[in-house]
């Protein structure tokens, strides 16, 4: 009786000798790659005047900062007038019909509270092509989004 219980399971492996003893399969595994859609590239632009019609300028030109919201922390910097590199970044951007939105972080290149600056982190910061009041380290300057169109989508990626 011992003999023919096992006898099941030798033949499934007589089966499967054949199988063991074949070449292996190293053809290249053909996979579908799903691309992420480009984010979109948004111009902010910084004035010295409410109107928004006189350019800050930074470095010789005027300061137009072009904001990749596929990163997850952006960051840049600017010269303020008494010639101290001040960086800022924004994160978790979100491109509405009117304004994209980001929290903003002064005195930051990594997108954290900076230990330096009084400046405290802006949350759900909105910017649109209007004109606007911004604070900074020395008082405050106006800014607005240069010819802004929404990308397509709400994460700021472009196309439908």
């Amino acid at each position: 009786m011992y003999k023919l219980a096992a006898l099941p399971f030798l033949a499934l492996f007589a089966l499967a000798l054949p199988a063991l003893a074949a070449e292996p399969d190293y053809r290249p595994i053909r996979m579908e790659i799903d691309v992420a859609k480009p984010a979109a590239q948004v111009r902010l632009a910084m004035f010295s005047d409410a109107a928004c019609e006189k350019p800050l300028i930074n470095n010789g030109v005027p300061f137009v900062v072009t904001m990749d919201t596929g990163q997850a922390c952006f960051s840049f910097s600017y010269t303020d007038p008494a010639g101290l590199v001040v960086p800022t970044s924004h994160a978790n951007f979100r491109c509405e019909n009117e304004k994209v939105v980001y929290d903003k972080y002064p005195s930051s290149s990594d997108c954290k509270q900076s230990t330096t600056s009084r400046a405290k982190p802006t949350m759900g910061y909105a910017i649109s092509n209007t004109c606007q009041f911004a604070a900074s380290h020395t008082g405050g300057v106006y800014e607005k989004l240069v010819d802004y169109r929404v990308p397509g989508n709400a994460d700021c990626t472009v196309g439908r």
